[in-house]
């Protein structure tokens, strides 16, 4: 198998052979993080999945998304601070790959955004001080427009 191409499902065939163990577990997960599109804790998903009648433990959630971060296949941002959120959000990785979101601190509702000044500033960084492949991770968060109209309160993020 080469790398660099692409599967069926758009993505490079280097991300699906990271995480070419496929069982009924890992597709279930796969699948609930696909059809809802914002981002997601690992205890949310694993009762979704429950309550479809998935019989996954919240240890596997949360070994099964850590593996698919590593290969590339979703995307990982900070929750919220305790109680608002425990630890870290998922949401499945569109397939054009690496993206930046404003997500919401209330609900996890998500927008992408697009800057092509980040993508500039970030590779200018690193040759600037002689080093290459470079990643960064940039996370914005905020308070939607649902959640204000709804009169939530989230804590801000210190």
């Amino acid at each position: 198998m080469t790398t660099g191409g692409t599967t069926g499902g758009d993505r490079p065939q280097s991300q699906v052979a990271a995480f070419s163990k496929r069982t009924r577990q890992r597709e279930a997960i796969l699948r609930s993080l696909t059809e809802h599109a914002g981002f997601v804790s690992a205890q949310t998903l694993h009762t979704r999945l429950r309550t479809s009648g998935d019989r996954i433990g919240l240890t596997t959630v949360y070994r099964t998304l850590h593996a698919l971060a590593e290969a590339g296949l979703v995307d990982v941002v900070r929750g919220a601070p305790p109680p608002a959120s425990s630890g870290q959000l998922f949401r499945a990785r569109p397939a054009d790959g690496h993206q930046h979101y404003l997500v919401c601190r209330g609900c996890g509702h998500s927008v992408t955004i697009t800057s092509p000044a980040v993508e500039r500033w970030a590779t200018g960084i690193g040759r600037d001080h002689d080093f290459t492949d470079v990643h960064h991770v940039i996370e914005l968060t905020g308070q939607c427009a649902d959640c204000r109209s709804d009169g939530r309160r989230v804590a801000a993020r210190r």
